[in-house]
């Protein structure tokens, strides 16, 4: 996934986990180029199916539990929202590119 945020060598953290196989998430930080870009790999896991069916009952039994793919962007710099994928729809791409803005409330 590219984001981009309009500051130069500026920290960038990416957040994913997928809810239905793991249970914990993990980040990576990376630092903006020259033009304000940084891109992260993509994220693939594999589970034995055995995991994913016992990690499917567990989570079901959890009413407030999440389930499936998550992932969400830090700026690292102040005054930056934050993006996450709470829109997702199972089966459709995610974005390839994500434009960090600064916050509104600033």
């Amino acid at each position: 996934m590219k984001v981009v945020l309009r500051l130069r060598n500026s920290g960038i953290r990416e957040v994913w986990q997928h809810y239905s196989i793991e249970s914990k998430d993990h980040e990576q930080d990376l630092l903006t180029d020259s033009d304000g870009h940084v891109t992260f790999p993509k994220r693939t896991i594999r589970a034995p199916l055995l995991a994913r069916i016992g990690k499917a009952a567990v989570n079901g039994l959890n009413p407030h539990g999440s389930s499936g793919p998550a992932a969400y962007i830090i700026t690292l710099a102040l005054g930056y929202d934050a993006w996450k994928n709470d829109f997702y729809i199972p089966g459709q791409p995610l974005p390839k590119e994500v434009i960090v803005k600064k916050s509104s409330s600033q």
